[in-house]
């Protein structure tokens, strides 16, 4: 069995680690074992990807330039045995792509997002990867990109996710009644890092003008909580009882049936899995115009607004107080997930770039 390893910066809970742990799950289809490297920050996320099946690794490092680090990494993939890497994001490329040239192995390098090319040195280091690796998008609107800005053209695959089975309605009154929501209230969920770049305090200033049944379940933790804590404070009122932090949870798949509504408003996006995920369990979205969300949710499903905007999310998210609207909207966005952002396809093309990495 071929062994790959994925070099990723955090064991948090992200996109790109939710990916990591789907591709780890569907790889030994295709005769690979997954391992897991992470060098900026231990998390939560480790346990889940370790409940998986999926060996992992912390490279401890400091802030900063890591000099050492390749040759600290190269020694660690050289004792796993392992016979590809595959970086993610710009700083797992530098490094990662120093320790497969130091040990001959081949290195598929995956873009999630377009926005951390925003630097002269990190737009240097975009123009510079297709020279040492295979470049591979998540995202037909992040290779239009490449191909403007680097001249390159870069292989895309589609982040892809399995349609759940629906949750049976006796435990969706149970999760929700676990965090205050009865079932004439609408819940809206935003699922991710608690990060500034992810938009959160737009949707908890929407908060405000919508009507009171509306309850927001913000499902992640991170550095903006206390932040966010504060503006529903100011802007929806004191208490836990309209926007409710649930925490890091490893149970996603249950918690998203909870919800009625799902709301990403991201200032910066490739294609978000969280995206995915809400749309297969049949949740109308509203998302920010960044990254592929609008070219996703052009196929049925939702709508985009202007990121930064409160009253348009407000607006928008307003429209779903009736059921029937919610149902309507929610078998289409279920259904775009179906024709064309499966699990099973998404493996398929990773499947295949990896064996003729492999065999070249």
């Amino acid at each position: 069995m071929r062994t790959i390893a994925h070099l990723i910066q955090y064991f948090e809970v992200g996109g790109i680690e939710r990916l990591v742990l789907s591709l780890g799950r569907g790889a030994e289809a295709h005769g690979v074992r997954t391992i897991a490297i992470a060098y900026s920050g231990e998390g939560p996320f480790r346990a889940v990807l370790e409940d998986a099946g999926i060996e992992t690794v912390f490279i401890p490092s400091s802030p900063g330039i890591q000099v050492g680090l390749p040759l600290r990494l190269a020694a660690e993939l050289r004792t796993r045995r392992v016979d590809l890497l595959q970086t993610h994001h710009v700083g797992p490329f530098v490094y990662g792509g120093a320790a497969a040239r130091l040990l001959g192995l081949p290195h598929l390098h995956v873009e999630h997002s377009r926005e951390l090319y925003d630097t002269p040195r990190r737009r240097a280091i975009g123009r510079f990867m297709p020279r040492v690796a295979h470049v591979a998008v998540v995202s037909e609107e992040l290779a239009r990109y490449r191909a403007l800005a680097f001249g390159d053209i870069p292989e895309v695959i589609p982040n892809g996710v399995p349609l759940p089975p629906p949750l049976p309605e006796h435990r969706r009154r149970e999760l929700r009644a676990s965090f205050g929501v009865t079932d004439d209230q609408i819940l809206i969920g935003a699922v991710g890092r608690l990060a500034p770049e992810k938009g959160h305090i737009d949707l908890v200033k929407a908060m405000a003008s919508l009507p009171a049944q509306f309850r927001l379940l913000l499902v992640g933790d991170g550095p903006e909580r206390a932040a966010l804590e504060a503006a529903s404070a100011a802007h929806v009122g004191p208490g836990a009882s309209r926007v409710i932090f649930a925490g890091f949870r490893s149970d996603i798949d249950v918690l998203l049936p909870t919800m009625d509504v799902f709301a990403m408003p991201s200032l910066r996006e490739g294609l978000p899995l969280a995206l995915l995920e809400a749309m297969g369990h049949g949740l109308p979205v509203v998302a920010s115009a960044v990254g592929e969300m609008p070219a996703v949710l052009a196929l049925g499903g939702g709508t985009v607004v202007p990121p930064r905007s409160p009253d348009a999310l407000a607006q928008q998210i307003s429209r779903y107080v009736e059921r029937s609207e919610r149902v309507q909207i929610g078998a289409s966005a279920r259904r775009v997930v179906e024709s064309n952002y499966s699990s099973d396809a998404m493996l398929s093309r990773y499947g295949r770039c990896w064996d003729g990495l492999l065999t070249r």
